[in-house]
């Protein structure tokens, strides 16, 4: 009898675990989550002649660790990203930031980062460890002034779990084309009787740039002297 041995928990977590008795095996009796919680100390106690006069009984703690599992797919701080910068900008300059995490730990964690969608043109990279997104080819407004990039964030975890965000990139115009005529030259016949005021001729140019960068005003040069 002195040699029967009976376990139990000192602390279960509210019921989180429980024991068995004769065995002493501990059981999970609710999901966990690592996020919330990482570790656990169960206080285990031993009993012999449970009931009887002159019972005796000792405590061990049991630590209890939980392992991560990739069950959250990475997060953006933001729901989708803007920024405006100049069509001349410089090849190789750094335009926006993006920046997931993830609540996950280790690889579950490792972001990489990558473009989906609307780089069509080839004209942005993005590092795919540090989630920058730089220029590699000259922009021009004139050709395509707003890029609409489709950037997802991955975790290293297995398998991966992914999330996107939209990065809004806008080119601001600069004064980068001079008008246009449409001659070349101009000739016009006129009668030496005109009036004064008489429409000679009229002339045209056009200018690619836009808003106040494509406002045309215009002016004589010389040869309206006798």
């Amino acid at each position: 009898l002195n040699r029967t041995v009976v376990y139990s928990l000192a602390d279960s977590h509210d019921a989180l675990f429980s024991i068995d008795s004769v065995t002493g095996i501990v059981v999970l009796e609710k999901s966990l989550d690592r996020e919330s919680r990482d570790s656990y100390c169960v206080r285990v106690q031993a009993t012999d002649r449970v009931g009887q006069q002159g019972a005796l009984s000792s405590q061990v703690d049991l630590t209890i660790l939980v392992l991560d599992v990739n069950d959250n797919a990475p997060v953006f701080q933001r729901r989708d990203y803007s920024v405006t910068v100049p069509e001349d900008v410089a090849v190789g300059t750094e335009v926006l930031r993006v920046l997931a995490t993830s609540d996950d730990i280790g690889p579950n964690a490792e972001i990489t980062y990558n473009f989906r969608t609307g780089n069509e043109l080839r004209k942005f990279t993005i590092d795919s460890k540090l989630g920058t997104i730089s220029v590699t080819d000259d922009l021009d407004f004139e050709v395509c002034k707003d890029f609409y990039i489709t950037v997802e964030a991955w975790d290293s975890g297995s398998p991966p779990l992914s999330t996107a965000t939209m990065v809004i990139i806008q080119l601001m115009d600069v004064n980068d084309n001079a008008p246009v005529f449409d001659q070349d030259i101009y000739n016009v016949l006129i009668s030496e009787d005109a009036p004064v005021g008489q429409t000679v001729t009229r002339v045209f140019a056009e200018d690619l740039d836009s808003q106040v960068n494509g406002r045309i005003t215009y002016s004589i040069l010389k040869g309206d002297r006798r």
